[in-house]
């Protein structure tokens, strides 16, 4: 995130309820199926919703700077913010399989370097099936950026944002619908997305108006919650109908209002908790290394019979030691690359 956007702390805490929804459908599922384990999910949507809203937020903002290469920039801060978490977790997974440790997934470590592992003709174990969702935003994110810039340059940008998010969700309608998915991992969250994004650009006119009805803000909280949780099942959609077409508007729609109402009332406090939003710093690292410790027990026989109570805490000790040493490592080269980035002639980058 770019330094000059302060901390958006309770944004960590979202972020923070998101993967504890995920972690908690992975620990349920070591304990038979319930309707609890279906919260992953619903972290995983509230993730896609928040992932677009605070790339195009940021995106914007490099845009709107003077001397800026907001394209470049925006890789970079992709790169170095996906790539050393990642490439560290496939390397662990493939030494385990060479220390006799762990069953092989050449193919699933293959499809999630090259973010394609939510493809059917890209497959791999479950150690590497969490990576689809990760695969789901880099794909988008390869075009969007030129999308925006375009749509900005034209002078069209917030209702051609408007118009891809009703698109997006219209092709959705119409898949759940007819239960014809022409890309399955992309079009059933693509809204979820594009709901993000068209609230960073209309979040300043949210927030005046939340400001100013306050005692909206304060209810919307409960209820959109309630509203959330009514949506489990909505991932795991297999029937279809007008019924399903209508959860796949409603949900996004539901989200993104929850990524903006969290600056209000008791839910920031909730939110902003120190505990909670520490959580939220360290999500990314905790959304990767989860699934070896609480998924990929057939693939990783000595983890599997492990306690789930020291399965989840080697989850958080590694996932924190990933945030402290990996991600803050990574971060500092980040900026350097970016200072020099900054330092080129004007015509070097776009």
């Amino acid at each position: 995130m770019s330094q000059s956007l302060r901390r958006d702390l309770p944004l960590d805490g979202l972020r923070a309820v998101s993967v504890m929804f995920v972690i908690l459908s992975h620990v349920m599922s070591l304990h038979g199926q319930g309707w609890i384990g279906k919260l992953g999910g619903v972290g995983v949507g509230v993730f896609f919703v928040i992932s677009g809203y605070i790339i195009t937020r940021v995106f914007a903002h490099d845009l709107a700077r003077e001397g800026g290469r907001p394209i470049a920039a925006f890789y970079i801060k992709r790169a170095f913010r996906i790539l050393p978490v990642l490439i560290a977790y496939l390397m662990v997974i493939n030494l385990l399989y060479l220390a006799g440790l762990a069953a092989p997934d050449f193919s699933g470590t293959f499809c999630s370097l090259i973010f394609l592992r939510n493809f059917s003709f890209c497959p791999g174990l479950p150690i590497t099936t969490h990576f689809w969702s990760l695969s789901v935003e880099e794909q988008f994110y390869l075009w969007w950026p030129w999308v925006f810039i375009l749509l900005n340059y034209l002078g069209h940008l917030r209702l051609g944002v408007v118009c891809f998010f009703i698109a997006s969700m219209m092709l959705t309608v119409w898949s759940a619908y007819h239960g014809v998915w022409l890309l399955p991992g992309i079009t059933r969250n693509l809204p979820f997305i594009t709901a993000g994004i068209t609230l960073a650009l209309f979040e300043p006119g949210i927030r005046t108006f939340l400001d100013r009805q306050r005692l909206i803000a304060v209810l919307a909280s409960p209820v959109l919650i309630l509203l959330a949780l009514s949506w489990l099942e909505v991932p795991y959609i297999t029937d279809f109908g007008l019924y399903e077409a209508g959860c796949f508007v409603v949900a996004p729609l539901t989200f993104a209002l929850m990524v903006a109402v969290r600056s209000h009332g008791w839910l920031s406090q909730a939110l902003s908790l120190a505990p909670v939003s520490y959580i939220g710093r360290v999500s990314f690292s905790l959304y990767v290394w989860q699934q070896l410790f609480l998924v990929s027990g057939e693939q990783v026989p000595l983890l599997k019979e492990l306690d789930p109570w020291l399965l989840i805490a080697m989850t958080f000790s590694v996932a924190i030691l990933s945030h402290h040493v990996i991600e803050a490592s990574s971060l500092v080269l980040r900026n350097r690359v970016l200072d020099r980035l900054n330092k080129l002639p004007s015509k070097a980058l776009v």
